[in-house]
């Protein structure tokens, strides 16, 4: 009797430790489930971008993980080892984040981590909060960046890929090189900016589609990744977009412009029905949620920049409105936007998780704000 006694104990034990060691992934599935309960029932875009922006004021006091890895399952393991998520990733996520919010106060801190060409976002996000181009750690970082210029005349991702450019840092830095040259009036800089731009334009664009590729290899431009990949054309095109923002010369902003334009028009071929970008744009037809929100802000800055009567500005205003709509659909009751793809895990490693990631909720909030004020100007 004893053994059976000690035998119901050691199962219960096993059972109960299953069920810890379980809980925390059946926890995020609930929640996940929960949260997706009336999911795109906005019909107001004034509704909609107000719950957009309290959602990504939630999200900025406490940053969620933006996770490495697919797996939903037994992830205490990756969080005990440190591997679930990433120090450079949640810095330039939290500086998109801050800076669609406007809480740019904390940005003027140095970041406590070395110089990467992901804190570029971060640099820029402290700039446009007023912060001097003279911070110590954003003057470093410029030395950073024109350490890594090489034999091609412009910068490689890291220190273990010399020959690498990847679409990601376009976004990542070019704008923030205009922005830093104007306010400090450092010419090499825009001109770095400059170009690390044309040699993409140049070797990574499709000879066909017109869309980027995600990496190049150098020499020759050797494309690695996928061309099209939603969110890797999206950089490119912000790259583009928020440059011309930035930018104080006038024949650097034409040029900008110039490519805002050809870009733009081989992107609104690939806008989906819905209004919305996919995670790949040629062949899947569901729509991805940075991608989506990050195009379509894209949109509303080229759009804003041109003249009344120029034929492209009303195809840029309308294909935002578009993307706006389509978030609408995938948007939780909460505001939280969803359907975002997950980080990529290297070239040609995509993620296959799709659920809310603050870059997405980010742009999301630019994005309602950039239409509003167009409206604002036309109704005025």
């Amino acid at each position: 009797m004893i053994w059976l006694w000690i035998a119901c104990v050691l199962q219960a034990c096993l059972l109960l430790g299953i069920l810890a060691l379980t809980l925390p992934d059946i926890l995020f599935a609930l929640r996940r489930w929960w949260g997706r309960i009336h999911i795109g029932r906005w019909k107001d875009p004034a509704l909609w971008g107000a719950a957009v922006e309290r959602a990504a004021r939630k999200q900025s006091k406490r940053l969620p993980a933006v996770p490495l890895t697919d797996q939903t399952r037994l992830t205490f393991l990756e969080r005990r080892r440190g591997e679930y998520r990433g120090g450079c990733l949640q810095l330039w996520h939290e500086a998109a984040l801050l800076d669609a919010l406007g809480e740019r106060g904390p940005l003027g801190e140095a970041p406590g981590i070395e110089a990467r060409v992901h804190l570029g976002v971060r640099a820029l996000a402290a700039l446009r909060g007023g912060h001097s181009a003279g911070l110590p750690w954003i003057q470093s970082l410029t030395q950073y960046f024109y350490a890594h210029i090489d034999g091609y005349g412009t910068m490689s991702y890291d220190r273990e890929s010399n020959h690498l450019r990847l679409v990601d840092t376009l976004w990542m830095v070019c704008p923030f090189l205009f922005g830093y040259a104007a306010r400090a009036g450092d010419r090499e800089a825009a001109a770095l900016a400059k170009r690390q731009l044309e040699e993409y334009l140049r070797l990574g664009m499709h000879p066909i589609t017109a869309l980027p590729v995600h990496a190049l290899l150098l020499p020759g431009g050797v494309p690695l990744g996928l061309y099209g990949w939603g969110r890797g054309s999206a950089f490119l095109l912000l790259a583009l977009a928020e440059s011309h923002l930035e930018a104080d010369d006038e024949e650097d902003r034409r040029w900008l412009l110039s490519e805002c334009l050809r870009c733009a028009g081989a992107l609104l071929r690939a806008q989906l029905p819905g209004g919305g970008w996919s995670r790949q744009l040629l062949g899947i037809f569901e729509p991805e949620a940075s991608a989506t929100a990050m195009l379509g802000y894209a949109m509303a800055l080229i759009a804003r920049a041109l003249p009344p009567g120029h034929d492209m500005r009303e195809a840029c205003h309308d294909s935002a409105v578009r993307a706006r709509q389509c978030l609408m659909g995938i948007t939780r009751r909460g505001g939280l936007v969803d359907y975002a793809q997950g980080d990529a895990r290297g070239l040609g490693q995509y993620a296959l998780r799709f659920e809310p990631l603050p870059l997405a909720q980010a742009y999301a909030l630019r994005l309602s704000r950039a239409l509003d004020e167009t409206a604002a100007l036309s109704n005025g």
